[in-house]
């Protein structure tokens, strides 16, 4: 199982017990797979991000991922190799 499976069945079948603050974390590894270095990950990543917004609760996941998105570009140390 990868991250962005873990993370969307736990925000898919779990929601209701996660509130507010508590699903960032889920949202930040989220983001981390996004922005991953390998293109194989970041496709399977945006994947299951599809499927996460495409959902009943979509649109609200898909805010709270771009809110937490500001906080993550703020925060991330971006290494050039």
């Amino acid at each position: 199982m990868n991250v962005i499976t873990l993370c969307e069945r736990l925000l898919v079948e779990h929601l209701e017990k996660l509130n507010g603050k508590t699903a960032s974390p889920l949202h930040r590894a989220i983001l981390f797979c996004l922005t991953y270095g390998k293109p194989s990950v970041r496709a399977r990543c945006r994947a299951g991000v599809k499927k996460l917004v495409s959902m009943l609760e979509g649109t609200a996941q898909a805010k709270s991922l771009l809110e937490e998105c500001t906080t993550y570009f703020e925060t991330v140390k971006i290494h050039v190799s």
